[in-house]
């Protein structure tokens, strides 16, 4: 009897929050991976963000910030995988001898990590990135950005490359834009798992 009563307190209480925040207490958990991933819509900010790095004397680290959604094969509704997300930055204003872009650094995020960057906003079901950028140089003012989703069965699905031009006015926006140590996705430190560069 007192389990019961325990489990219709919760239940109400979880409802409670819901009416109150505007958001079902269901929305908020994350639904089973998709198994059969058909489409990747990656999007990055065209502005450098800044992550605290103890490893540099606190000196601000650039990287690059986006945002990947996942759809299932002919579906419209943003979906969760099971697999790893590969993203590639390549320079744009330069090109290597056989006329291809040059490449400048990778991050593999396997599936495991993969979930702890995992949001939920008004468009549903996403990824939000924040990649520390080790190799950066004020001098590359153009980059052509390559994420494709690696599923644990199945074919690579790529996004839509996109490219990024930097303004002038980045360190100033670097300085502005530092985010805090306590972020998720930022931390301390350069995380070696995600880097891969040259």
């Amino acid at each position: 009897m007192r389990t019961r009563f325990l489990l219709a307190w919760a239940l109400g209480l979880c409802a409670a929050i819901g009416c109150a925040t505007g958001v079902s207490f269901l929305d908020l958990v994350p639904p089973a991976p998709t198994a059969e991933i058909g489409q990747v819509v990656a999007s990055w900010n065209p502005q450098l963000q800044s992550l605290p790095n103890a490893t540099l004397g606190g000196k601000p680290l650039p990287a690059l910030a986006g945002q990947v959604r996942l759809f299932a094969a002919g579906g419209n509704t943003p979906a969760l995988g099971d697999g790893d997300l590969v993203v590639e930055l390549c320079r744009e204003d330069q090109v290597g001898e056989d006329m291809a872009v040059i490449p400048l650094q990778e991050w593999r995020i396997d599936r495991s990590r993969l979930n702890h960057f995992r949001q939920r906003d008004d468009g549903g079901w996403g990824y939000a990135l924040v990649l520390p950028w080790a190799g950066y140089s004020a001098a590359i003012q153009h980059v052509q950005i390559r994420t494709c989703f690696e599923p644990a069965g199945g074919n690579p699905v790529q996004a839509e490359s996109a490219s990024l031009s930097f303004g002038a006015d980045r360190q100033e926006q670097l300085a502005r834009q530092q985010l805090p140590t306590n972020d998720l996705r930022a931390p301390n430190t350069v995380p070696q798992a995600l880097t891969r560069g040259n």
